[in-house]
């Protein structure tokens, strides 16, 4: 019986690549890969990449404020 190479994965797993990690999410603490959407900033010298997804930068926003009532002391 002959295998069909086309369906057969043992022909193509020599052509899997995986994704190059280029660091680690300030939010989530997710891995970030080349091609992903990103906000780097630097804060005192420390730089930070943050996925562009509003819950990745809510989450960087509480981990470096301080969290208080508007108009109180």
């Amino acid at each position: 019986m002959l295998e069909n190479q086309m369906v057969n994965d043992k022909h193509w797993k020599h052509h899997e690549s995986k994704a190059k990690v280029v660091g680690e999410c300030a939010g989530c603490k997710d891995e970030i890969y080349v091609g992903h959407d990103v906000y780097e900033l630097e804060i005192d010298g420390e730089n930070f990449l943050i996925h562009q997804d509003s819950k990745c930068c809510e989450r960087f926003i509480e981990k470096i404020s301080f969290w208080k009532v508007a108009g109180e002391d």
